[in-house]
């Protein structure tokens, strides 16, 4: 039998303490422990595009300024876009023109009405 020495036992101690801390890192980062660290940077971007969202319906329902919601919804779809398309492959391409032109029709749509109803 082999005998434990002192510099064995904290040597197996150190790694153990070392994975244990990489496995509550990743823990930490992966957006509230149920994934990768890329999928906090995901929760964070959808946060600010509701939030974005939610100052254009501001702007459009308490300060009557449709333009200035139109604008801000546009800045938004183009942040949408830009998110959708950025590992650039063809379907994200396609996708990201779909919903950028769909966007813009929604918008246009939206600014029409509102400002023949004034």
């Amino acid at each position: 039998m082999g005998h434990l020495t002192m510099q064995s036992v904290s040597g197996s101690v150190i790694t153990h303490v070392c994975q244990l801390k990489a496995d509550m890192g990743h823990r930490q980062l992966g957006g509230f422990g149920c994934g990768p660290p890329a999928m906090q940077e995901r929760e964070m971007i959808a946060l600010f595009l509701i939030g974005l969202f939610l100052s254009g319906v501001f702007e459009a329902l308490v300060l009557k300024r449709k333009d200035l919601a139109c604008s801000t919804w546009l800045l938004e779809l183009l942040i949408l876009v830009g998110g959708v398309v950025y590992p650039l492959t063809t379907i994200r391409i396609v996708g990201g023109a779909v919903i950028f032109v769909f966007g813009v029709v929604l918008i246009v749509a939206y600014y029409r009405h509102r400002t023949s109803s004034l």
